[in-house]
């Protein structure tokens, strides 16, 4: 029936790209299709003391985020995220909607995309802000057929700063990758609401390691970010402690 969901044929499509759990590279989902996600970071501690007490870090709450995607066209997606809370902004209740589109420039060897969202969060006086996010992502044709470098560049609106965002994806087998990002403060004289009082900004990275299979990836990694998501990352951090997270995406393809 049209427009009925079945179950992605073959390997995920996006593993013919880069893919890091917040640097996204240009889409190569084939359309239509749908993508469910969920990225979940837990707040606790793995490298403290007492970190074993909780498992890791585990037992201490976590900021989890829950999005779709949409692949209407080729190169063309609308998607959606909700995000329960932001640690170091002690702000709640934060959704994203937006719109991208990207293509390959393979005789140059790269490929691009250009994202456009709202995004709205509550603050500690319950008060609502939306504010646009724009966002540019680049990426190379893999070498060897197996690394990827990804460059994400943004501008967020709520606080008139621009922020980059840099990873790597190593492809080991058909299954099993290997991938780092890394957000380096950059725009140092924009105004941040990360931390309180005169605690320093923190450059936010993660590593860890990607899962293939048929129509899922799972991502397992540490890292010392207090949030999800690339605009929020693109703020810097207060910390260097490092928390355990994962991320799980599932593809649906649309029947014709």
């Amino acid at each position: 029936m049209r427009g009925s969901l079945r179950r992605a044929p073959g390997r995920f499509s996006r593993t013919k790209t880069g893919a890091c759990p917040t640097s996204p590279p240009p889409t190569l989902i084939e359309s239509p299709a749908l993508e469910a996600e969920i990225q979940h970071q837990f707040q606790g501690y793995v490298n403290e003391f007492q970190a074993a007490s909780t498992f890791f870090g585990v037992e201490d709450g976590a900021d989890v985020a829950f999005g779709i995607r949409a692949t209407l066209l080729p190169g063309a997606q609308l998607y959606g995220f909700y995000d329960t809370r932001q640690l170091s902004t002690a702000t709640y209740g934060e959704y994203t909607v937006g719109a991208s589109y990207g293509m390959f420039f393979h005789p140059l060897c790269f490929g691009a995309q250009l994202d456009g969202a709202f995004i709205s969060y509550v603050r500690v006086d319950d008060e609502r802000i939306t504010k646009p996010y724009l966002q540019l992502s680049l990426q190379n044709d893999p070498l060897a057929g197996r690394v990827v470098f990804l460059v994400n560049t943004g501008y967020s609106f709520d606080i008139d700063h621009y922020g980059l965002g840099t990873g790597v994806d190593v492809k080991l087998t058909e299954v099993f990758d290997l991938y780092g990002e890394y957000f380096p403060w950059v725009d140092k004289d924009s105004s941040t609401d990360i931390g309180e009082g005169s605690v320093q900004v923190q450059n936010p990275f993660s590593f860890g390691v990607k899962i293939n299979t048929a129509g899922h990836q799972f991502f397992l990694f540490a890292g010392n970010a207090t949030e999800i998501g690339a605009e929020n990352l693109m703020r810097g951090t207060y910390d260097k402690r490092l928390r355990l997270g994962f991320t799980i995406k599932r593809l649906f393809k649309l029947k014709h």
